[in-house]
């Protein structure tokens, strides 16, 4: 899944299609937990580019990072799909993070489910929604 900036809509960002972290420059980046691993995908592509990330505030959650976002706080790299459910009530703006990168999801299911959910179930719900990359199949 890709991560995208999460931004204020009337943000110069908005205009872009893509945002890098040259774009971002010195901006203020909410993140998740240091060790959470979408703050280090943060992290490495910003020393990929030869920055370095600027943020002052850690918080767990998507709806939350997108809510101080809203407010101004700055901007956030997040789970793009968990992040469409809140950008239009708030006013944000989605925009693709490159370089991309991919989450791991754990699909969870009751253990007394009569009958379980298929990969194909799973990709004909995703697959509408992501890119899958170049080596991997569906």
């Amino acid at each position: 899944m890709r991560q995208s900036p999460c931004k204020s809509a009337d943000d110069p960002l908005a205009a872009l299609d893509r945002v890098g972290p040259h774009d971002i420059g010195g901006r203020h980046l909410i993140r998740t937990g240091e060790a959470a691993p979408s703050w280090q995908a943060v992290t490495t592509a910003f020393r990929q580019a030869d920055r370095q990330p600027f943020s002052r505030m850690s918080v767990e959650g998507v709806g939350p990072i997108c809510r101080l976002v809203s407010e101004g706080e700055g901007l956030a790299v997040v789970n793009r799909m968990m992040a469409a459910d809140y950008a239009e009530g708030l006013d944000l703006a989605l925009r693709v993070f490159v370089p991309e990168t991919w989450e791991t999801f754990a699909l969870v299911q009751n253990v007394a489910a009569i009958q379980g959910l298929t990969i194909e179930d799973v990709h004909s719900v995703l697959g509408p929604i992501i890119d899958v990359p170049p080596g991997l199949h569906r």
